[in-house]
């Protein structure tokens, strides 16, 4: 008996540590700037998704031609393009804004440069039939395989841009100038600063043989996370970001559940 008290002693204490540790981790200000910065471009992701829903609606092949099928993919492909294949871009912006907003900051200069050092870290070199073309971007990066690269140069890009506005010299203009056209020119020297740091690693990740700085993160990074398949490391990794993010997943759908029930009234 006093063997079972002592397990669910020992196992309360264990609860109530994970619970003070994920409460401290959920006040950190970086958690709370991506957590934000996420929930600002879920309507994008759901208005693609939307798109996405109608091009390929279940069955639809059964009642409608083949030719009514192509026009209406066609007609909602611009929209899935805009939306989920730019989302990292999306994201890149968002955070970078948030990240401005919680520092208390002007928060549209941290979104210029974020989406500035994000754009600077994709490969202007595209692979067309065997022959390299330059100048060019790949929507590629800017979609899915560019989400992760997104949150790093958005966080990296914030930060200094939060170092170099504290320590970094200020241009100071005469006081008749507007205060509109101060703070630009205050924000100049930390905005090229932070951009010479991207120009930087772009020059350091190149010199190192990768291609860009997705090259690098998909080396180490996703080799590695494919590589441990269904372990349990892995399968741990849905249920933090869950306990993460579970709910702002349900506050949307509480919020969408309206326009759904409608919408399921009008089917029927």
């Amino acid at each position: 008996m006093n063997s079972k008290v002592e397990n669910s002693a020992k196992l309360d204490g264990y609860i109530h540590a994970l619970q003070r540790g994920m409460a401290k981790f959920g006040s950190n200000s970086y958690f709370l700037i991506l957590r934000d910065g996420f929930s600002k471009s879920i309507p994008i992701s759901l208005i693609g998704s939307f798109a996405l829903i109608i091009m390929y609606f279940p069955y639809a092949d059964k009642v409608l031609s083949q030719e009514t099928l192509g026009f209406i993919q066609s007609l909602f492909s611009p929209m899935v393009s805009a939306t989920l294949g730019m989302l990292a871009l999306y994201i890149s912006a968002s955070i970078s804004y948030q990240y401005g907003i919680e520092k208390q900051k002007t928060a549209f200069y941290y979104l210029f440069v974020g989406v500035m050092m994000f754009l600077m870290q994709i490969p202007l070199t595209l692979d067309f039939n065997g022959s390299s073309v330059n100048n060019v971007v790949s929507m590629d990066y800017l979609g899915a395989k560019g989400i992760f690269v997104a949150i790093v140069m958005a966080l990296l890009s914030g930060r200094l841009m939060e170092l170099f506005e504290k320590h970094a010299p200020k241009i100071r203009m005469p006081d008749s100038v507007p205060p509109a056209v101060e703070r630009s020119f205050s924000m100049l020297i930390p905005m090229l600063c932070t951009l010479l740091v991207g120009v930087i690693l772009r020059f350091a990740i190149l010199q190192a043989g990768y291609s860009s700085l997705h090259d690098v993160i998909y080396q180490f990074l996703q080799i590695p996370l494919t590589s441990l398949g269904t372990s349990a490391l892995l399968s741990f990794w849905p249920s933090l970001l869950f306990s993460c993010f579970g709910s702002l997943v349900f506050k949307v759908i509480l919020q969408l559940k309206p326009s759904l029930v409608l919408f399921g009234k009008r089917l029927t």
